[in-house]
C-alpha cells in the first residue's frame, strides 16, 4: 500500500526582495511549494486555504487594518510557523501558533 506524501506550502508576502524570496526557496525544499502573495488581504486568504508550514513577511507588511499581521495568519494556521525580512537583518522567525 502506498503512503501519499502531504503536500506542504510556504507562503511569501514580498515577492520583491530577493531575501525573502531566497528564504521562502530555502525553507519549502524541494517537497514543497511557494505561494506567492502580492497583498496582506491574499496571504490572509491564502494562510487560510492552504495552512503553510511557513510564511515569510517582510517587516512592512506586518501592520494589516490596524493588526499585526502575524498574529491574523496565525488564526488562520496555528501551525505556521512566521518568518519577518527586512532590510538591515537577517531572517527572524517569530515562532508557531499554540
Amino acid at each position: 500500500m502506498h503512503s501519499k506524501k502531504a503536500v506542504r506550502f510556504v507562503l511569501l508576502l514580498d515577492q520583491e526582495r530577493q531575501t525573502a524570496r531566497h528564504s521562502a526557496t530555502q525553507l519549502a525544499g524541494e517537497d514543497a511549494y511557494v505561494l506567492m502573495a502580492r497583498t496582506p488581504a491574499a496571504a490572509l486568504e491564502f494562510a487560510r486555504q492552504y495552512q503553510p508550514s511557513h510564511v515569510v513577511i517582510d517587516q512592512s507588511y506586518t501592520d494589516f487594518d490596524g493588526k499585526f499581521l502575524p498574529e491574523l495568519l496565525l488564526e488562520f494556521s496555528p501551525d505556521t510557523e512566521v518568518v519577518l525580512i527586512s532590510d538591515e537583518s537577517a531572517p527572524a522567525a517569530l515562532g508557531q501558533g499554540a
